[in-house]
């Protein structure tokens, strides 16, 4: 079990189709929760992405098409600890953003994906 500080994003549902699982400018409602108090202009570093559900999920930077397994592979139970990831918070950009998807049609997973550490957000 990986230790987050308190800036995660949970997404309850990782499908065959790529969806966002952790989105630096902090703007979504929907699929996955709020980072809390990042804001424009913050500089993240260094992240845990944790496979929570029963299927393998394939890990990228940007939108993958239907059952595809391009991207880091992370085993249902497994985690992969990013460092190097760095990127400063805007206000409604893709840059930064991670992707998941199960590559198989009907799967589904979920994953908790966080900053490795708090001294990592320069907040």
């Amino acid at each position: 079990m990986p230790i987050f500080s308190s800036l995660q994003q949970v997404t309850t549902s990782v499908g065959t189709i790529a969806s966002v699982i952790f989105d630096s400018d902090n703007t979504s409602t929907t699929t996955y929760g709020p980072l809390g108090s990042i804001t424009a202009g913050d500089v993240l570093q260094d992240v845990i992405i944790q496979n929570t559900g029963a299927n393998t999920m394939y890990v990228g930077f940007g939108s993958i098409s239907a059952a595809s397994t391009n991207g880091f592979e992370i085993k249902a139970g497994g985690e992969l600890i990013y460092y190097g990831y760095k990127v400063t918070s805007t206000v409604s950009t893709a840059t930064g953003d991670i992707w998941a998807q199960t590559g198989v049609v009907g799967q589904t997973t979920s994953c908790v994906v966080g900053l490795a550490s708090i001294q990592n957000a320069v907040v």
